[in-house]
């Protein structure tokens, strides 16, 4: 149980950093809400945020583009690792649910993520949808913004099931957080 942790700390410290932070830039830059970029103290991104620099809005999306899909490998490395663990108590049967809960809500979210910001409605197209640890020989598939979607909500369905009992649990995803994506 303790690797199946690790792993999951792995996915959570990705996220830690500046993947919010990103997510609101990028998207304030596509609207074009931004008018006044001095009150942000991050010299980072304003250029960005002023539209002088599409190489700097085009890297803060490739940057996010990366962390979603880390965090998307290691809760794939977690889903395929957790059948492994022998359940020789209720106790560690009811950790690897919420382990695997934990694991399909954050790949969850992440494709919800990566849908949102680059799901191209004119053709329908969006990201590849990788349910397997990543192999450098891999070439995904790109996925419909549908099926993103359904994904999506199958991950959040079963995280759901999985975490039924977990409604409290300090800066990780409980049910409450799972019920709150599917809202």
């Amino acid at each position: 149980i303790e690797g199946i942790e690790a792993g999951l700390n792995g996915a959570y410290s990705v996220m830690q950093y500046d993947w919010v932070e990103r997510q609101y830039v990028f998207s304030e830059c596509l609207a074009g809400n931004v008018s006044e970029v001095n009150a942000i103290n991050n010299t980072n991104y304003q250029d960005a945020l002023r539209h002088q620099s599409w190489i700097d809005l085009f890297n803060t999306a490739n940057y996010l583009w990366a962390m979603c899909y880390r965090v998307i490998d290691l809760s794939n490395q977690v889903i395929e690792a957790i059948p492994a663990i022998p359940e020789p108590n209720q106790q560690i049967t009811n950790d690897k649910n919420r382990l695997l809960g934990e694991a399909l809500f954050l790949r969850g979210m992440n494709l919800f993520v990566l849908n949102r910001f680059s799901g191209q409605p004119q053709n329908g197209l969006s990201v590849p949808i990788l349910t397997k640890p990543y192999q450098p020989t891999d070439l995904p598939a790109i996925a419909t913004i549908e099926e993103v979607k359904n994904q999506v909500v199958s991950d959040l369905r079963e995280a759901e099931r999985l975490m039924a009992g977990v409604s409290s649990n300090s800066s990780r995803a409980t049910v409450w957080a799972v019920k709150g994506m599917l809202a």
